[in-house]
C-alpha cells in the first residue's frame, strides 16, 4: 500500500473518507466545577470536524464513556450531541455489504443509516474499550452502555468478543465506487487472556471478505481497530505489533492516551497509528502531548493520512525539577524553596497563555485554565510543601489548583529485606515518579500471586472479579464469582463422594424459612468438612422390636433422655431446698462491684440453666418421635424440603409454642449464613 493517493480513475466518488478518534471518555470529571465540560467539548469538536471534513463515517476506537455505567447527565449529553451532528437528510454514499447478523448484536441487526425509520447523515462505527466494556449477566447477552446507543440507532457497535477463549473477527464490508473497505474490530479483552488465546492457543480467527457482493478478497483495504495495551505494564502479557497479520493494511490502536498519530511500521507489517485520547484523564507525560484526530482517505489500495489537531481541549503542561541541583536552594531555607516553586509555576502559566493566543478563540473560556503538574524531587533533606496550601494562589487560574505539585524521591536500591514490598508496590513507586496510571486489579494480582494456598479461587478469575467490582461498579461481581467457583468445587467434591448427603440451595432456603418461624433455639447446624451441605441433627435409629432386652433395644437418644431426666430431678431437689431459682434472675443486671467468685458462680449457674432448658426442648422433640411417630421441627422441615413426608399433625403447634417459650439461645438461622 502507498500513502499517497494516485490513480487514473481517481475522483471524490471513489474515495472513502474516514475520521478517526479514540478514547473520548465522556463524563470524565463531570462533577468538577472547572473540568466537568472538558470531555463533551472535545467530543463535540470531533463530531463537528467530521462534518466539516465531509467524512463518510466516524470511526471510534473504544472508551466512548469514561464510566462503565455512565450517569444520566453523561448519557443525555452524549445522545444530544449525536442527534445534533449525526441525524440529517444528507445521503450516505458508502454501501454496506455485510450480513448484519454476523457483525452486529441485539435486536437492531442493521446498519443505522439503512434503517428506513431513521435519517442518518453521519454514521459512527465503534468498538468498546476497557471503560465501557460489556458487563452483567453471563453469556452472550452481556451489555455495554454502547449497546443502548446502538439499539437506539445512534451508532453502530461492533467488535464484541463473546468468548475470550475462542475469538472470531468478522469484518464490516463497505464500498464506495471502486474502493472497498474491510473494517475489522475487536473490543477490549483482558490482556493476559487475549495474549493466551491469540499467541499460545492460536484461537483468533480472521474472516476474509466473502459473499455475492464481494469482489476479489485481495482488492479490499483492510482496517483493524483494537483497544489494548501497546506496552507492557507489570508482568502481564499484551498484544504486540508482531502478532498482527501481515495482510492488514491499516491498524488503529486505542486505549493508549499518548498521541502518536504519525504513522509507524509498514515495512513488513501493517501501518499503525495511535491517535490517543481527546481529553486528559490523568496527570501523565503522555497526556501532555497535543490532542489530535486523523482523517483517513482510501482510494482502492492507496491511502492518505492527515493529522488534525483539536483546539477545544484543555492544555496540559508538565515539568520536572530537582531541588538538590539548584545551587541557590538550601534545605534549611524552606521559604526560598517555596518561592522558587512559585516562580516555576508562573513560567508554566505564561507558556500556556502563549499557546492559547496562538490557537485563537475557543468555545469555552474555562478552557483557558490549563492543567499544570510540577514533579519535584526533594531528595537531599528538603521538606515537602503542602500542595493544597500552595495551590490557594492559583484558584481560578489553574484547573487543578489543589494538586499542582507532586513530591517524590529518587529510588534507592532495595535491600533483600524489602524485596517483597518492592515487588508489590512497584507500580505505586513508578506512579510517584513517572505518574503512570495505577490499576487496582494489577495490585491485587501482585498480592494474590504471592499466596500459595489459593486452591478453589484462581488468581486470574478473582482478579477479573475485582476489576469488575472496582472499575465497572458491579457490587456483586466478587460475590457472584466466589459463589460460582464454590459451586464448581462442590460439584467436583460431590462427584468424588457420591454417597455424601447434601442439600440443594432451594432445600436450604426452605429449611431456613421454616426454622425462622418455628424453631428458635435449635442447635447450630454444622457443615460437612468439604462444605457441600448442612449437617442437621437427625435420628434414624429404628425402634426396638418386641422381645429385645432394654440394653439391646435402647436407642442412644433414649439413654441420653434418661440421663437428662436424672439431671432435672437433681435440679428440682435443689430448688425445694430453699435456693432461689436462677430462672427468675435471667436478664437482671448484675452488680458492678460483685466479687469475682460470685460472678463466676452466677455464670456457671446461668450456663447450667440454659443447658437444662435446651435439654428440655430436645426431650420434647424426641418424645414427638416416639409417641407420634413424627420428627422434631428441624427434622420435619428437612423432610418437607426433601419431599419425603408431609408436615406433622396440628397437635405439633402446642409443642412448638412450648419450645419457643423455653428457647434461650437465639434462632437457628441467626447463627450461620446461607445465601
Amino acid at each position: 500500500m502507498t500513502s499517497e493517493v494516485d490513480g487514473g480513475d481517481f475522483s471524490p466518488a471513489n474515495v472513502v473518507r474516514i475520521l478517526v478518534s479514540t478514547d473520548n471518555h465522556l463524563g470524565f470529571a463531570e462533577k468538577h466545577g472547572t473540568r466537568g465540560e472538558d470531555s463533551f467539548l472535545a467530543f463535540e469538536e470531533v463530531l463537528r470536524t467530521a462534518k466539516e471534513q465531509r467524512a463518510d463515517f466516524l470511526l471510534l476506537g473504544g472508551d466512548l464513556f469514561h464510566d462503565n455505567k455512565p450517569s444520566r447527565n453523561t448519557t443525555f449529553r452524549c445522545m444530544s450531541l449525536l442527534r445534533k451532528y449525526c441525524f440529517g437528510d444528507d445521503p450516505v454514499s458508502v454501501h454496506f455489504c455485510s450480513d448484519p447478523g454476523k457483525v452486529f448484536d441485539g435486536d437492531n441487526l442493521t446498519v443505522n443509516y439503512m434503517d428506513p425509520f431513521l435519517s442518518i447523515s453521519l454514521p459512527i462505527f465503534t468498538i468498546h474499550g476497557n471503560h465501557d466494556d460489556p458487563t452483567g449477566s453471563l453469556g452472550p447477552k452481556q451489555l455495554s452502555s454502547v449497546d443502548l446507543l446502538h439499539s437506539a440507532g445512534m451508532l453502530n457497535y461492533f467488535g464484541k468478543a463473546y468468548d475470550s477463549k475462542s475469538i472470531s473477527i468478522e469484518p464490516i464490508l463497505l464500498r464506495k465506487g471502486t474502493s472497498c473497505i474491510a473494517l475489522y474490530g475487536l473490543g477490549n479483552v483482558r490482556d493476559e487472556r487475549l495474549y493466551t488465546t491469540w499467541k499460545d492457543e492460536k484461537n483468533v480467527q480472521w474472516k476474509r471478505p466473502q459473499g455475492a457482493d464481494v469482489v476479489d478478497p485481495e482488492a479490499w483495504f483492510n482496517i483493524f481497530v483494537l483497544h489494548q495495551n501497546r506496552v507492557q505494564r507489570g508482568s502481564t502479557h499484551h498484544v504486540t505489533e508482531s502478532m498482527l497479520p501481515s495482510w492488514l493494511d491499516f491498524v488503529i490502536w486505542g486505549h493508549e492516551h499518548e498521541c502518536r498519530i504519525d504513522l509507524e511500521g509498514g515495512t513488513d507489517g501493517p501501518v499503525i497509528t495511535q491517535p490517543g485520547s481527546s481529553v486528559a484523564t490523568s496527570m501523565t507525560e503522555g497526556e501532555s502531548k497535543e490532542k489530535c484526530v486523523g482523517l483517513l482517505e482510501v482510494f482502492q489500495d492507496q491511502f492518505k493520512w492527515t493529522k488534525l489537531p483539536l483546539k477545544n481541549v484543555r492544555k496540559f503542561h508538565i515539568d520536572d525539577v530537582v531541588l538538590s541541583e539548584q545551587s541557590s536552594l538550601h534545605p534549611a531555607k524552606p521559604m526560598e524553596v517555596e518561592a522558587f516553586l512559585h516562580a516555576k509555576v508562573e513560567q508554566m502559566l505564561i507558556d500556556a497563555e502563549t499557546e492559547f493566543d496562538r490557537i485563537g478563540p475557543i468555545l469555552d473560556e474555562r478552557l483557558r485554565q490549563p492543567l499544570i503538574r510540577l514533579r519535584v524531587d526533594y531528595s537531599g533533606g528538603f521538606e515537602i510543601v503542602s500542595p493544597q496550601r500552595f495551590g490557594q494562589e492559583y484558584i481560578g487560574r489553574i484547573a487543578n489548583s489543589s494538586d499542582i505539585l507532586l513530591f517524590h524521591k529518587r529510588k534507592a536500591s532495595p535491600t533483600p529485606r524489602r524485596q517483597f514490598i518492592k515487588g508489590m508496590l512497584s507500580d505505586i513507586q513508578r506512579a510517584e515518579n513517572d505518574q503512570e496510571d495505577v490499576q487496582v486489579p494489577d495490585l491485587v494480582r501482585k498480592l494474590l500471586e504471592k499466596q500459595e494456598n489459593l486452591e478453589i479461587l484462581p488468581v486470574s478469575g478473582l482478579n477479573s472479579a475485582v476489576d469488575r467490582f472496582v472499575t465497572k461498579t458491579e457490587p456483586h461481581a466478587i460475590v457472584d464469582y466466589v459463589e460460582s467457583q464454590l459451586k464448581e468445587a462442590q460439584r467436583a467434591v460431590k462427584k468424588e463422594r457420591e454417597d455424601a448427603p447434601t442439600l440443594e440451595a432451594s432445600e436450604i432456603a426452605s429449611i431456613c424459612e421454616r426454622l425462622g418461624r418455628s424453631t428458635e433455639g435449635s442447635p447450630t447446624p454444622r457443615l460437612f468438612p468439604d462444605g457441600t451441605g448442612v449437617d442437621l441433627p437427625m435420628d434414624t435409629t429404628p425402634v426396638a422390636a418386641a422381645g429385645q432386652s432394654s440394653s439391646e433395644s435402647e436407642s442412644p437418644h433414649t439413654a441420653r433422655r434418661s440421663s437428662r431426666q436424672t439431671t432435672r430431678k437433681a435440679s428440682k431437689t435443689r430448688a425445694r431446698s430453699g435456693k432461689p431459682s436462677q430462672r427468675h434472675n435471667v436478664g437482671k443486671p448484675q452488680s458492678r462491684h460483685a466479687p469475682a467468685s460470685i460472678t463466676r458462680g452466677r455464670a456457671r449457674t446461668r450456663a447450667s440453666e440454659l443447658a437444662l432448658e435446651s435439654e428440655t426442648a430436645r426431650e420434647e422433640s424426641e418424645t414427638w418421635r416416639e409417641d407420634d411417630g413424627e420428627g422434631s421441627p428441624v427434622e420435619d422441615a428437612v423432610d418437607t424440603a426433601r419431599g419425603s413426608r408431609k408436615r406433622g399433625p396440628k397437635g405439633f403447634k402446642s409443642s412448638r409454642s412450648a419450645r419457643r417459650r423455653n428457647a434461650g439461645s437465639g434462632s437457628l438461622h441467626s447463627r450461620y449464613d446461607i445465601d
